[in-house]
């Protein structure tokens, strides 16, 4: 139950806070928690990098849309 509440917490706050949470002493403790966060967190900045390549790289698609 406990870990369902963190994992739900972790979603909703990792992006406001960023990897800073990923030190958090209750996340350290739980290796699957960190990596999963790891996951979590490389998937962001993929979809972030395409967001900036599709924003300055390609403006007509953005026009377009």
């Amino acid at each position: 139950m406990k870990s369902t509440f963190f994992s739900e917490y972790l979603s909703i706050i990792l992006p406001m806070v960023g990897p800073t949470i990923i030190t958090a002493k209750a996340f350290i403790n739980s290796k699957i928690a960190v990596n999963l966060t790891e996951i979590w967190y490389a998937f962001t900045r993929t979809k972030i990098a395409k967001v900036i390549k599709i924003c300055f790289l390609h403006p007509s698609k953005k026009v377009s849309k």
